[in-house]
């Protein structure tokens, strides 16, 4: 047992004998095992600092087609960033007793062992994979691999440099890269604090100031220096010149939270320059940057004197959850959470200042206990749905014409009706389908199967439809991925999501890119949705109008 002391084991979620064994190596522990079914086994360096960079992981993969060597992200059950093949079943397979992760000193670089032979290298920091002799096929991500998987001899010669300084050693230090002068102002920018409270003190002990006046000042030099920071981070411009990859964060929240600190600062620098002026009593300033440091914690000495606010109160309830809404809460969560950017998107576009029903489930409005476990996806929805200034009113759903007829009637006042469960064929059989398109609320189907597209493509045009979400394909000849709003695109569909979140891959398709999909369909090779293509305007043009 002592070869597998670096191994973590256990079985990936699955049912039957096709469950998936998945095992985890650190460092260049060698690993044996007879494959009886898929086996996963992901590698990390057994070094400190690589939690100072956190590249992407490697992990080498055996299943039904062959053996794979795959770059991933930290989020392990996503698709693959990158892979190459080691080797193919259609070959016989290959029989070999051992492999090895090897990592470079840095962490960002691992080349993989298979009995003694270097068989692939990964270049985590410059997002490249190399295979000897076997077959690369295309990356799954746009920013890998953009010059091939040929084997390159040289990749290997980089296992013997000594790697550069990491971001976690002293300014003060030789650092590669660092000219003189920003290494100065590295230095300065971290110590200024300390050594300007120093000459405040010495200001105040030398009885140029009182003591009250050199803390202000202090306070308005130190908080002038925090905003330079936030613009002119000493730390990021370290990293940046060791690693030229390195790529921080720079969203929405990362913009807020500058944002929030510079007006902090500023304001104190307001307050502190009042108190060193003597414009208002010393006393004043002070209450007031006890107040704005103190203000986030309000709400836990509120709730101390046994006042709640809406966002104490939201924890106190989420405290109270019991274990059948958590199993709630976490199946909503699968399977309805990642749909809801996707409904916001269509409210956005389409239904700004009117009214939908949404049927969010069955069991929904039957009991109290399940209503506010469903709030995991009802209250997000709602609080986008506001933001698109969109009324919307959640009912049971049904998976059923009759159920679906039972659960929407009486809303003839909306303008669309929404299901999360129901699919096309439930929609086409009930009552309210067969009434005139004009005479009742238009229906969007959220999810339509592949053998359904025709039916649907074609009621979305005649106008019976108001939309449908498809899957946003991503293959070699198709790429419906590249039709889907900025909002819907997820890391990996050639864009950034936002917010952070799991997005369902749907693309809301209605009368204003009908067109487009059916277009893109054709000139993949899929020949059955040409007769639904316009008479006057070429595949070849409508495709070109979507590029």
């Amino acid at each position: 047992m002592d070869r597998f002391r670096c191994i973590l084991l256990y079985l990936a979620a699955g049912r039957g004998p096709e469950r998936e064994m998945t095992l985890v190596v650190e460092g260049e522990e060698p690993f044996y095992w007879t494959a009886l079914k898929p086996v996963t086994c992901y590698g990390y360096p057994a070094d400190p600092r690589y939690g100072l960079e956190a590249p992407p992981l490697v992990r080498f993969r055996v299943d039904g087609e062959g053996g794979w060597l795959e770059a991933c992200d930290f989020e392990l059950d996503r698709r693959p960033l990158d892979r190459v093949r080691l080797f193919s079943s259609g070959d016989g397979g290959r029989r070999f007793h051992s492999f090895r992760f090897v990592w470079a000193a840095d962490g960002r670089r691992v080349r993989f062992e298979i009995d003694g032979r270097v068989e692939a290298v990964a270049e985590l920091a410059a997002k490249r994979l190399s295979v000897r002799g076997g077959d690369g096929g295309r990356a799954f991500h746009a920013l890998w691999s953009k010059q091939g998987h040929g084997w390159d001899e040289s990749l290997l010669e980089a296992f013997d440099r000594v790697p550069e300084a990491l971001p976690g050693k002293p300014f003060w230090r030789p650092v590669p890269k660092l000219p003189p002068a920003m290494r100065l102002y590295c230095t300065g920018s971290l110590y200024f604090g300390l050594v300007t409270f120093w000459l405040a003190a010495g200001l105040a002990g030398a009885r140029y100031l009182r003591f009250e006046q050199a803390l202000f000042g202090w306070i308005a030099l130190r908080c002038a220096n925090r905003i330079l920071q936030c613009f002119a981070n000493p730390y990021r411009l370290l990293a940046e010149r060791v690693d030229p990859e390195f790529r921080p964060p720079e969203g929405e929240e990362q913009l807020k939270y500058r944002n929030r600190t510079v007006t902090r600062c500023l304001v104190y620098i307001l307050l502190a320059v009042f108190g060193l002026c003597d414009f208002v009593p010393g006393w004043i300033p002070w209450a007031v940057m006890v107040a704005i440091h103190y203000a986030p914690f309000a709400p836990m000495m509120l709730a101390a004197l046994g006042i709640l606010t809406p966002g104490m109160r939201k924890l106190e309830k989420l405290a109270r959850t019991t274990p059948y809404q958590w199993e709630v809460r976490e199946k909503l969560t699968r399977s309805h959470l990642p749909k809801v950017p996707f409904f916001a998107s269509v409210l956005r576009r389409h239904f700004a200042g009117k009214k939908v029903v949404i049927g969010v489930s069955e069991r929904f409005g039957g009991e109290r206990e399940y209503d506010e476990a469903a709030e995991v996806v009802t209250a997000p929805l709602a609080e986008l749905a506001e933001e698109a200034g969109v009324t919307v009113e959640f009912v049971p759903d049904g998976l059923t014409a009759a159920k679906l007829d039972a659960s929407f009637a009486g809303h003839d006042d909306a303008a669309c009706f929404f299901s999360f469960g129901a699919g096309w064929r439930a929609w086409t059989g009930t009552e309210l389908w067969k009434r005139p398109p004009g005479s009742r609320p238009a229906v969007f189907v959220c999810e339509a199967g592949a053998m359904e597209f025709k039916e649907v493509f074609a009621a979305i045009r005649d106008g019976r439809l108001a939309g449908a979400g498809i899957e946003a394909l991503k293959l070699p000849h198709l790429d419906l991925a590249s039709l889907l709003p900025e909002e819907l695109k997820r890391v990996g569909d050639d864009g950034e999501n936002r917010r952070g979140e799991e997005i369902a891959p749907l693309l809301p398709v209605d009368s204003g890119n009908v067109d487009a999909v059916i277009a893109l369909l054709v000139q993949s090779g899929l020949g059955t949705f040409r007769p639904l293509l316009r008479p006057e305007v070429p595949a070849a043009d409508n495709a070109r109008t979507i590029r």
